[in-house]
């Protein structure tokens, strides 16, 4: 009887309870309004590598329209459970790249990438690029992840 009594709560939902839509949807949804060039005021300022380029896909998806500039020093990144870290030295086609940072980010935010964030000032809400270009921005998202490397563990070279 309770497996009965689940079944029927379970079955009772509805589609828009068991699942969230995006603000954009199939074909991409409505038009994108691309970030200018020279855009440097932002609402959200990422600097990170993959968990940042995620934090900007799912702002994205929010639908919020926040105005979000990505930061990060590689222009694709890596998942590493894609090779064996045995064979990552000997076969270097088996580190294979998940995809850029551009692809996953739409035009609607500014990506900066192969660059490094070089001075982050809180007072003044500022993060200076490498590149020599100043941003300002509402909220500083700093995530720099860590690195796949195993030079620094001896045994697993």
């Amino acid at each position: 009887k309770v497996y009965q009594k689940l079944f029927r709560a379970g079955s009772n939902r509805t589609v828009n309870q068991l699942t969230t839509k995006p603000a954009r949807t199939f074909a991409g949804g409505g038009k994108i309004e691309k970030m200018p060039k020279d855009a440097t005021e932002f609402d959200i300022c990422i600097v990170g590598g993959l968990n940042g380029t995620a934090l900007t896909k799912f702002l994205q998806n929010e639908g919020k329209g926040l105005k979000m500039a990505i930061i990060t020093d590689r222009s694709k990144f890596i998942i590493p459970e894609l090779y064996f870290l045995s064979s990552h030295d000997a076969v270097k086609s088996l580190k294979l790249e998940s995809g850029s940072v551009a692809s996953q980010v739409n035009a609607a935010s500014r990506v900066d990438a192969n660059l490094r964030a070089t001075k982050i000032d809180p007072e003044a809400n500022k993060i200076s690029i490498s590149n020599g270009k100043e941003y300002t921005y509402k909220a500083l998202v700093y995530a720099p992840g860590f690195d796949h490397t195993v030079d620094n563990l001896p045994g697993l070279r």
